[in-house]
C-alpha cells in the first residue's frame, strides 16, 4: 500500500489527568479547527477501546467526541461479531477514526462520520541518526529486534525455535510484558534464559527510534489467525 508523508503541522493534544472524577481521555483543543454545531471544539472526549469508554462523558461539557479504533479490541484468536456496547459507542460519537481496511469493513458502516487513517510515525525522528542506547551497547550483531508490547499474540513457538537454531543472532525485545503471557509462561521463560535473547523493557516513545536504528533486522512475529487480519 506504500507510505504517505504528511507535511502539515502535527497537533499534539493535552490529555486530561486520569482520575475517577475526570474523563481519562479528554483532550483540550485550544486552536484546532474542529467544528461541532458551528462552534470550534474546545474540549473533546477521545477514547480508544470500549473498555475505556464512559458513556456519561458524551454530551457533558464536551463539544465533540471521537472514537479511535486501531485494533480489534476483542483480541480474540477467532473472529467475533461487533459487541452491542461497541456498536452503541460507534453510533454515538461525532467522529470515528479507523486504522486498517479490515476494521473499516467490519465497523465503518456504523457511523457516517468515519475516516480511515493508517497508523504512522514522525518520520523525522526516525531518519535523524541517534546515539546507540546504553543497554544495547553490549549486545552482539546481528541484532533481530521487536519493538512493542510483548503479548500472547506473538508466536512464541517460532521465536523460541529460531532463537535456539541460531545462537549467532541476538534477539532483542523492546517493550513491556503483558500479564497474559502466563498461558505460555514456561516457553517465555525458556526464551529469556537463552544467552542470545535480550529483554530491555518498555521505553518512552521518544526513545524508540534509537532502538530501531541500531537493529539489523526488525520483526513483527505474530501468530497468523483472525486477530492478525485486522
Amino acid at each position: 500500500m506504500g507510505f504517505q508523508f504528511l507535511t502539515e503541522v502535527i497537533f499534539s493534544p493535552v490529555l486530561a489527568n486520569h482520575g475517577l472524577t475526570t474523563p481519562a481521555n479528554t483532550v483540550v483543543l485550544p486552536s484546532l479547527g474542529i467544528h461541532c454545531e458551528s462552534e470550534v471544539a474546545r474540549r473533546m472526549y477521545f477514547t480508544f477501546g470500549e473498555m475505556h469508554f464512559s458513556p456519561r462523558w458524551i454530551g457533558e461539557g464536551m463539544t465533540a467526541s471521537c472514537y479511535h479504533i486501531d485494533d480489534e479490541y476483542t483480541f480474540s484468536d477467532v473472529d467475533l461479531p461487533n459487541s452491542p456496547r461497541e456498536e452503541n459507542l460507534i453510533k454515538r460519537v461525532d467522529q470515528v477514526f479507523i486504522s486498517s481496511p479490515a476494521l473499516m469493513a467490519k465497523k465503518g458502516h456504523l457511523n457516517s462520520q468515519t475516516a480511515r487513517i493508517p497508523n504512522g510515525v514522525n518520520v523525522r525522528e526516525y531518519i535523524i541518526p541517534k546515539d546507540e542506547p546504553e543497554d544495547m551497547v553490549g549486545i552482539p550483531h546481528p541484532r533481530i529486534g521487536y519493538v512493542g508490547i510483548i503479548k500472547r499474540q506473538l508466536n512464541i513457538d517460532v521465536l523460541l525455535e529460531v532463537a535456539v537454531r541460531h545462537p549467532e543472532y541476538s534477539f532483542v525485545f523492546v517493550g513491556p510484558k503483558r500479564p497474559d503471557l502466563r498461558d505460555d509462561g514456561k516457553k517465555w521463560e525458556k526464551l529469556e534464559s537463552l544467552s542470545n535473547a535480550y529483554f530491555v523493557g518498555g521505553k518512552p516513545v521518544s526513545e524508540l527510534p534509537a532502538y530501531t536504528q541500531h537493529m539489523d533486522v526488525c520483526m513483527l512475529c505474530y501468530t497468523v489467525n483472525d486477530y492478525t487480519k485486522y
